[in-house]
């Protein structure tokens, strides 16, 4: 063994006995040495010694009786203090010692024999220890928001009081998106500007409600995992979660919480202003509470790998199944499913990266807050399926196949009644079509109406009506369930080895709808996307171009987001608004938009190491124009078949954007004064973004740097009417003002970001959205089109601005601390003669024509995050 320097050796020994600690020092230790704390940490545990002076003299040679004594001292230290703290490639160095330094050790009075035993329980104790293993995170959320009006006072009817009091609503549930209350004439119609004519108060950078109050959420998860045996392994995660802040606040802006513990996964609505809604009984509401949020168990040779709880990912293709979107900002684009996962993946030949074939079974618990309007029952939902691919060509390329299964069943102990989900379909407005009314079935058990378990119909009635445009006043709107759907769908892409890496895909699905599994009714549809694309110069330019086709029928299973405080608008789909504002689907809409097809396109070029510019653009057409299928008058079809007007689409059809047209569309034949349409427009979207970025830095050898940055965006929505010129007077200008649509989202953003140092991090961001152009599809503004013979003005036009200012400060690897503050100014271009009727057909009320604009507010958001992993 050579004589290695003192200082050294101990180093060595320190690494092996723990993390050295503040001690006294020998005075010959200068306190720049890189071995001070070595030595220190070795004093302070006894297990070196000084000389009778009081020096260290550890610039010497150490003799090998020397590191014998230190190592005898730490071995009787680890035995006595049973050393956990020891790994297993610490005590491989120590047995190597004690080899070495058999002889010495031996002569010390020390039995090599018994400290190879006593190593040998350390190390069977560490190992034990390193099968199991912790890790985990906290984040917490503390914030406050305020809004004000700073425009009009009040909605007022004309004549007649204030309907409205927006001073007093503006930072309110009902101001963000709830329902009206009393004693307006509107009581009970939601907050909305295709309802009463007025936007609600939005973040439209993130299409979420603003209210009044403070956030406080914190979450904690702890995880654990298991080396159960060297083909097994096993863990369990679980989660806690406070919310300690205002309701709606911490619902949308706080800590995104686990699955069990998220409003947005509860089964019902909560205060939708109904009797018997304020609770979610499938949901524990969160407060303060601590969850199993779930466990999971793999067999490595096999590759397969159970999960029961929750689960963030899968392998299905997102065309089938996606789940459900988050309105928490700041969290995961999507939350968890729930329920069970069971997954694999076989290699079918030998290398690095063979061709394999995997597979996927789940079954999840679906989120919803539909809740039956007249029986306040609601439905259990739940999806299950399979995915099996096939990787090949180094993974290169991979074909997939995918089916899921979702339906509703019986909740809570409740009977399985028919037509429950029925909120959502004053806008989806899916009518019976013939065949099924009450003269045509007969009155009595087969058209028992909503909360029966014996209707046939596809879309049970609250009433003894067959349509939607019945007696006014009288709750007429049609309910769907228990709904039942099935999908399928191949995909595959595959990627060249080249020099230009072009790829290519197709993705193929369709899916079949039963509105109600009493009725006989059902609808198909299919999807299709092919695409392709390449990169250029060094991979630093991609390109890539696909066809879309998504039928209007294509899963339109209908899932309604679980509400906050009666909040029917909790998710804007800005900027694509491919979703109706209160649902959701099992399917990603934002890439498989339902009812539309055309040609997207998008460009990312690197233009430098640390720059980056992105282009996309889309041009889509509906695949079918939204003229109702299902028109007739009343006795249009026989004496009373059926007994009032039913105007609609057969259950199925989707499409947030152009909502079907006004009944002034139509003209008589045969006895049916629905039977013609006068007109039949295809809609259009047209989508444009633009996104660049460059980090300059500061200094050589730095990350350090200023990053400048913008997004633009333009959303158009076109479809034109001269239905006017075809239907005189004002029934022709109130239903060219539904039918016309010339509607823009756009937006900009810049922002300049500042590496104080390494770790903190300072960030200056300006944001304009503007809403504004024509879309009136309720015939809001259609009494408006008739007294002013106008039909192309503007029913929206508002401007948000939205300064930014905020930090991040890096403390450790592991911690970090940031604030932002925002501010919001909204103004509402429209003037006060522009003034809306709120009507809402479906439910036959009709209010008064009211001075409504303009509605402008102004407030602040401040929020500071905290996050600590281990």
């Amino acid at each position: 063994m050579r004589r290695p320097r003192l200082l050294a050796t101990l180093a060595v020994m320190a690494a092996l006995s723990g993390s050295a600690w503040a001690a006294p020092l020998f005075p010959d230790v200068p306190d720049n040495h890189w071995a001070k704390d070595a030595v220190a940490a070795l004093a302070a545990k006894g297990l070196v010694e000084g000389y009778p002076d009081g020096t260290f003299k550890g610039d010497r040679a150490a003799s090998r009786w020397e590191v014998a004594m230190i190592v005898a001292r730490l071995l009787a230290k680890m035995e006595q203090e049973h050393a956990t703290f020891a790994t297993k490639a610490e005590l491989g160095e120590l047995r190597k010692l004690v080899d070495a330094l058999r002889e010495e050790l031996e002569a010390l009075g020390v039995r090599v024999t018994n400290l190879e035993e006593n190593v040998s329980r350390l190390d069977k104790r560490v190992t034990e220890l390193e099968r199991i293993t912790f890790y985990g995170q906290i984040v917490t959320r503390a914030g406050f928001q305020n809004f004000k009006n700073t425009g009009r006072a009040e909605m007022r009817g004309a004549p007649g009081p204030a309907t409205v009091p927006y001073t007093s609503t503006v930072g309110t549930a009902v101001g963000a998106g709830g329902l009206l209350l009393a004693p307006s004439p509107g009581a009970g119609l939601p907050y909305n500007q295709f309802v009463v004519g007025v936007p609600g108060v939005t973040d439209w950078l993130h299409g979420r409600p603003l209210t009044n109050g403070a956030t406080f959420t914190a979450r904690a998860d702890l995880g654990v995992n298991i080396k159960v045996s060297p083909d097994i392994d096993a863990g369990a995660e679980f989660s806690a979660y406070t919310s300690q802040g205002d309701q709606v606040v911490d619902a949308f802006w706080g800590v995104t919480p686990a699955y069990q513990s998220n409003v947005f996964t509860g089964t019902s609505s909560s205060g939708l202003g109904i009797a018997g809604a304020a609770t979610q009984p499938l949901n524990n509401f969160p407060n303060t509470r601590m969850t199993l949020d779930h466990i999971w168990v793999q067999h490595k040779p096999s590759g397969t790998k159970l999960v029961l709880g929750s689960f963030s990912t899968t392998d299905y293709d997102p065309m089938v199944y996606a789940p459900e979107p988050n309105p928490t900002v700041g969290g995961p684009a999507r939350l968890d499913s729930f329920g069970v996962q069971v997954k694999g993946r076989v290699p079918l030949e030998e290398g690095d990266k063979p061709m394999a074939f995997s597979w996927e079974v789940i079954g999840t618990k679906l989120a919803d807050g539909n809740i039956d309007l007249v029986t306040t029952n609601s439905y259990f939902n739940h999806a299950e399926g399979l995915n099996l691919g096939l990787h090949f060509d180094e993974d290169r390329g991979v074909a997939r196949f995918n089916f899921l299964h979702a339906a509703n069943d019986a909740s809570s102990g409740q009977a399985l009644g028919v037509g429950m989900i029925n909120f959502p379909n004053l806008v989806l407005g899916w009518v019976n079509p013939a065949g099924n009314y009450i003269n045509q079935l007969g009155a009595g058990t087969l058209t028992a109406g909503i909360g029966s378990v014996t209707d046939v119909r596809p879309v049970p009635m609250a009433g003894a009506t067959d349509g939607i445009t019945g007696v006014p006043g009288t709750l007429n709107v049609g309910g769907i369930g228990p709904q039942s759907q099935n999908s399928w769908g191949g995909s595959v892409r595959y990627t060249f080895d080249n020099e230009y890496k072009p790829w290519v895909y197709g993705e193929y699905a369709h899916s079949t709808y039963t509105p109600s599994r009493n009725s006989n009714y059902s609808v198909g549809g299919n999807l299709m996307r092919v695409g392709a694309g390449a990169s250029f110069f060094e991979e630093r330019v991609n390109v890539d171009v696909n066809y879309l086709k998504v039928d209007p029928t294509y899963d339109p299973f209908v899932l309604q987001f679980p509400t906050v405080a009666g909040i029917t608008t909790p998710y804007w789909r800005i900027p694509d608004l491919n979703q109706y504002w209160n649902l959701y689907s099992l399917h990603d809409t934002g890439t498989y938009p339902q009812n539309r097809q055309g040609i997207r396109a998008n460009l990312g070029w690197k233009f430098s190491d640390t720059g980056k510019l992105n282009v996309s653009y889309g041009n889509l057409d509906q695949v079918r124009t939204s003229l109702q299928d299902v028109r007739f008058s009343t006795g249009a079809l026989g004496a009373g078949i059926p007994n009032t007007p039913v105007l609609g689409f057969s259950p199925g059809f989707m499409d947030p954007a152009f909502l079907g047209f006004s009944q002034f569309t139509f003209a008589p034949s045969g006895g049916n004064t629905l039977a013609i349409p006068l007109e039949n427009r295809r809609g259009n979207l047209e989508q444009f973004t633009v996104s660049a970025s460059h980090k300059f830095l500061l200094e050589e050898g730095s990350q350090r740097g200023v990053t400048l940055s913008g997004l633009y965006l333009n959303d158009h929505w076109r479809r034109n009417s001269t239905l006017s010129g075809l239907v005189a007077g004002a029934p022709g200008l109130r239903g060219e003002s539904e039918n016309f649509v010339n509607f823009t989202i756009a937006g900009a953003n810049a922002s300049v970001g500042y590496d104080v140092t390494d770790n903190f991090h300072l960030t200056a961001a300006y944001t304009q959205l503007d809403v504004f152009g024509h879309i009136d599809p309720l015939g809001v503004y259609s009494n408006f089109a008739a007294a002013t013979g106008s039909t192309r003005f503007k029913n929206w036009d508002i401007t948000q601005h939205i300064p930014e200012l905020a930090f991040n400060w890096d403390v450790t690897s592991n911690t970090s601390w940031g604030v932002d503050m925002k501010y919001y100014i909204e103004t509402d271009h429209l003037p006060a003669s522009l003034t809306p009727s709120p009507t809402l057909p479906s439910l036959n009320v009709a209010l008064p024509v009211q001075t409504a604009h303009p509605f402008n507010y102004s407030g602040y958001q401040i929020m500071s995050t905290y996050s600590l992993k281990f």
